[in-house]
């Protein structure tokens, strides 16, 4: 029998190259087909399990405002279907891998280790049907044009390859495409996502060849993801890590992989030194981090702030209102919202439920620290990319609440079911 643990990820992983690109197969839309496949998948296995009348009551809202939707268009009744759908993803990420989260960490692994030569091919230019289902070939540029409305979709890369081996900053031609490439995934944003989660994930997993495996495969990965949300997100999951007072014989690893982290980002810059200097160029940083910035301060009123960040985007040449009428986080949504305060207390009282749900797990002689991670992990990846509505993040955002939702549950052994 098929098990729902072994290929629920790798459907849902699919489902997001394959619906970023609008692929059909005889007319029919393959995202939907998956999306519809993998909301199957979890009604199985959450019907097997002392949740199924919660699932069932969930489920059913669903389909009645789906229904009414489609007769409506009424916005609010679309919002009620995600959000029960949501809600069946983060509770099926919690019965799924609360106890068995080493086979996520495992397809991951998987996941990046193909990535890596494909990745470097992807940069290196080696051929246009590399990149045919990078979505971010669609990016405003004054390189090449495009008709997204006709090449969406297409199995044509749009863009010209551009020569990046050995070729220094100021010969560059940057393409986002090569510059930050997206594996097997549509899109470097949603790759950097996974690398954060799948690097967090791999960190607290228990010791073996596996997680000597991850270490290097995600060490290797980053660089040449060259994400600064992904950079930037490991390296809080070490220092949480180091935080939790790890056994002695974990500081080996710390310098291992110091030390592996240092070597693939000299063989990066070696061999591809134009983009890894535009990696961590000025501009660079001002457009990844001062973007977001600037619209959370414009939210918030901080008028100091956005003229500091405004009189840098003109010191590169950037207009000064670039960012201020656009989202470019999660948090620049809620802000935008009109029950952003409502939002803001709903998550504090969720988050002070998760800290008493931690402490009464640690009491009980669980250890929480990977699901502290993980959901560290989805937090940190929504401050740079909103993917919150995607059910493979609200799998993993599942497993992160697992403590909360362990200890609401009625008895709390409603993760264990035959799948």
């Amino acid at each position: 029998m098929i098990s729902v643990r072994k290929i629920l990820l790798p459907v849902l992983l699919l489902n997001i190259t394959v619906s970023a690109n609008l692929w059909e197969f005889f007319g029919i839309p393959l995202g939907p087909a998956l999306y519809y496949l993998s909301i199957l998948l979890i009604c199985i296995v959450l019907f097997r399990t002392q949740y199924k009348v919660t699932a069932l009551i969930t489920g059913g809202i669903a389909f009645a405002s789906k229904f009414i939707y489609i007769l409506s268009e009424v916005m609010i009744f679309d919002i009620l279907t995600k959000t029960c759908l949501a809600f069946l993803f983060i509770l099926a990420g919690y019965i799924l891998f609360f106890d068995r989260h080493s086979i996520l960490n495992r397809q991951l692994i998987w996941l990046f280790a193909f990535s890596i030569p494909l990745m470097i091919m992807q940069k290196a230019g080696v051929s246009e049907w590399l990149l045919f289902w990078n979505t971010e070939v669609y990016h405003t540029n004054d390189v090449y044009d495009f008709d997204i409305e006709k090449d969406l979709g297409s199995l044509r890369y749009v863009a010209p390859v551009q020569q990046t081996l050995f070729v220094p900053s100021e010969n560059l031609v940057y393409l986002i495409t090569q510059g930050r490439p997206s594996g097997f995934l549509p899109g470097n944003n949603v790759l950097s996502i996974f690398l954060i989660i799948g690097f967090t994930l791999n960190l607290f997993s228990k010791p073996g060849n596996l997680r000597r495996v991850g270490d290097m495969v995600y060490c290797f990965a980053l660089p040449l993801a060259s994400s600064l949300l992904a950079i930037f997100g490991s390296v809080i999951a070490v220092f949480y890590l180091w935080r939790t007072k790890v056994p002695k014989a974990d500081h080996k690893r710390f310098l291992v992989l110091a030390g592996t982290s240092l070597a693939s980002f000299y063989l990066h810059a070696l061999f591809f030194p134009g983009l890894s200097e535009q990696m961590f160029s000025v501009p660079k940083l001002v457009m990844s981090i001062g973007l977001r910035l600037r619209e959370v301060a414009g939210l918030l009123s901080l008028d100091i702030v956005s003229a500091a960040l405004a009189a840098q985007f003109s010191s590169i040449g950037v207009a000064a209102d670039e960012g201020v009428n656009s989202s470019y986080s999660l948090l620049g949504i809620i802000l935008r919202t009109d029950v952003s305060y409502i939002i803001a207390l709903a998550t504090a009282l969720v988050a002070l439920f998760y800290s008493r749900s931690v402490r009464r797990f640690r009491a009980s002689g669980g250890r929480p620290e990977v699901f502290i991670g993980i959901l560290l992990a989805c937090v940190l990846s929504q401050l740079a990319v909103p993917f919150i509505k995607a059910p493979s993040f609200q799998l993993f955002l599942g497993l992160g609440l697992a403590p909360l939702i362990h200890m609401v549950s009625r008895n709390g052994n409603g993760c264990k079911p035959q799948s």
